[in-house]
């Protein structure tokens, strides 16, 4: 899949600096309708389960608990970039461009719970993942700083777009989109959303693919915003200075 030769990126030259870097992350986080004319620019831990699911009902009347399903209908309804003829300029010109965000410290909280701290779903070490803490006995807040000096220092933020700044796996700068909703107003902006794609609001498919009821085991233990320090939350607004910059958000909760 040779990203950097479709006109979309080639484009993105002198609009996304860091596109050459994140390319393959803005692939994958990229879902376009050609047939209702719209781009959502995904945001993993920002409810992007919710609002896929949401979208799919809404183009196809299809919904399942199943991940495979969903994520197969997904592919079906919707291309990535690299997947279709789109350029910039008819991105701009003809497309409803959309994301939907979060605070970055929420964000990446719910991230490590997920994908770093919760055994019971990733226990072996794959390409662009940090590894979970399989029988770590330390103190929550222990194993969170290890984390967080891997997010300084590697480039697990590059590889893995959960771990991704959220205005780096845009397709657009947040400038150039005509909606930004928030997790935090999700019930008021997802609604208008779907409005604006469909001319009507279709119901909103909760859809937490990770959670009890599909199979997982619950979390024993997690990591909560209120337990940052404040030198923590001063590092990591340091990784996602962007996000601050560009979304709006405060450093503080």
């Amino acid at each position: 899949m040779q990203i950097h030769w479709h006109p979309f990126f080639r484009e993105s030259n002198a609009t996304h600096p860091d596109f050459r870097q994140y390319k393959f992350l803005i692939n994958n986080c990229t879902m376009i309708s050609e047939e209702h004319k719209f781009i959502y620019c995904r945001v993993p831990k920002a409810a992007n389960s919710t609002v896929m699911a949401t979208l799919v009902y809404a183009q196809t009347g299809f919904k399942s608990d199943d991940y495979h399903a969903m994520k197969d209908m997904r592919a079906k309804c919707f291309s990535r970039i690299t997947e279709s003829n789109i350029s910039r300029e008819g991105a701009r010109r003809d497309y409803f461009k959309l994301s939907i965000v979060r605070h970055p410290f929420s964000r990446i909280i719910s991230t490590f719970n997920d994908k770093a701290l919760d055994v019971s779903r990733y226990n072996e070490i794959v390409r662009g993942r940090i590894k979970p803490y399989v029988n770590d006995a330390r103190d929550v807040c222990d194993i969170f700083e290890e984390f967080l000096a891997k997010l300084e220092h590697t480039d697990i933020t590059i590889r893995n777009y959960h771990y991704a700044p959220q205005t780096k796996i845009m397709a657009f700068h947040p400038s150039e989109l005509d909606y930004i909703g928030r997790v935090e107003s999700l019930d008021t902006d997802l609604p208008y959303i779907m409005h604006r794609i469909f001319g009507a609001s279709p119901p909103v498919i909760e859809w937490s693919p990770h959670a009890a009821s599909n199979g997982f085991k619950p979390r024993e233990r997690k990591m909560r915003v209120e337990m940052l320090s404040q030198r923590q939350k001063d590092r990591l607004y340091n990784v996602y200075r962007d996000d601050f910059d560009f979304l709006g958000y405060e450093r503080d909760l």
